[in-house]
């Protein structure tokens, strides 16, 4: 699949980063499939602009987390196969096979960026 770009990493605003890669789905065909028909590997997808998200034909279960403008962490979510959810206030969203990322470290706000990132950066950073 193509995405329109990537591969950028989740950082927590301090600048570690707390997940990668994170490719994005900006055109229908890559935001129709997201992780369709994928093995559960350590990939994550954002789709900026888009505020639900749903797991039909997925294969197992996914980690969804809806975002505000400003990368704050509105809500994390276990979305298992052939469902839907949404979130009014999210911005974006970000989804990863359930269990390949640290949740326990989750940060509240996350910055999408291309490596290597600094914190001085975070504002240029935000999703527009």
């Amino acid at each position: 699949m193509k995405y329109s770009k990537g591969p950028l990493t989740a950082f927590d605003p301090a600048g570690k980063a707390w997940f990668h890669p994170v490719w994005v789905a900006e055109k229908f065909g890559t935001r129709l499939k997201g992780l369709m028909f994928t093995d559960p590997e350590p990939l994550g997808v954002w789709f900026p602009g888009c505020s639900s998200v749903h797991s039909h034909w997925m294969r197992y279960p996914l980690d969804v987390f809806f975002l505000a403008e400003d990368g704050t962490v509105l809500r994390h979510q276990v979305l298992k196969p052939w469902s839907v959810t949404s979130h009014p206030q999210a911005a974006s969203f970000l989804e990863i096979p359930c269990g390949v990322a640290d949740i326990a470290s989750l940060p509240n706000r996350l910055i999408l960026a291309e490596a290597p990132f600094t914190p001085v950066d975070w504002q240029a950073a935000l999703p527009r």
